[in-house]
């Protein structure tokens, strides 16, 4: 009786987890009055020819309940026929298992070099802001070789110019960060925060505000890229 509840619960199992209608078998399975040999083949179907490569681990429980049974009628040859068909279907679970985790570090390792490479470009677009900047101000600073270098005036944002090309008015605090990322491109939000006596989030929201103004719809290096934009601005006639 209990051979057969367990039976009954083992197969019910893997009968909804895998939705495959053998009742035939199934009744054969649970009918004491046929053959053992006859019920311990029907086993060996669903251990082998439906759940060895598809679900390992349910042809195991499978093998072990017709070992139990090849016990309980003392047939010596079928007990060491499934005693062999759980270690397939464990080396089976293994070889699954081997599989997964392959498949899981190769993603894993592609994911982490797209972020890397991903992070890479990043720095070179940041360095060629930076450097676009730097040649800009220098452009701006000397319009002219003949002018002394006595004479020469340091360039600054232009507000007017900036709030008439993006159609809006820019807040003081938002004008200082802009000067102070005009003149530190590569200061942090924090930097930015204590020099304005800002939040660190009032600095960010001022950003936000900022990137929309400006519309700059670059994901990354977007500071580098709006006072970039609001160089090139104040130069514009």
């Amino acid at each position: 009786m209990k051979f057969l509840l367990t039976l009954l619960l083992t197969v019910f199992y893997i009968f909804s987890s895998a939705q495959i209608n053998k009742d035939s078998l199934f009744i054969l399975l649970l009918d004491e009055s046929k053959d053992a040999t006859k019920r311990l083949e029907a086993l060996r179907q669903f251990a082998t020819n439906d759940f060895l490569y598809s679900n390992p681990d349910s042809a195991i429980q499978l093998a072990k309940i017709g070992l139990d049974l090849a016990k309980s009628e003392k047939m010596k040859n079928e007990m060491l026929n499934f005693k062999k068909e759980i270690q397939a279907s464990q080396c089976r679970s293994k070889e699954l298992s081997l599989l997964f985790l392959g498949i899981l570090s190769t993603t894993i390792f592609a994911f982490i070099i797209a972020i890397k490479k991903r992070k890479e470009q990043h720095l070179i677009e940041r360095e060629k802001l930076l450097n676009q900047i730097k040649s800009l101000k220098k452009k701006l600073s000397a319009p002219s070789l003949t002018v002394p270098i006595s004479d020469r005036k340091s360039f600054s944002l232009n507000r007017k110019l900036i709030e008439k090309a993006i159609n809006s008015k820019i807040g003081e605090s938002s004008w200082n960060i802009l000067n102070l990322l005009f003149n530190n491109p590569s200061i942090s939000n924090k930097e930015i925060a204590e020099e304005v006596s800002l939040s660190i989030e009032g600095v960010s929201s001022s950003l936000r505000r900022m990137y929309q103004a400006f519309d700059i719809k670059t994901s990354s290096n977007k500071k580098i890229t709006l006072i970039m934009k609001a160089t090139r601005l104040s130069f514009e006639k």
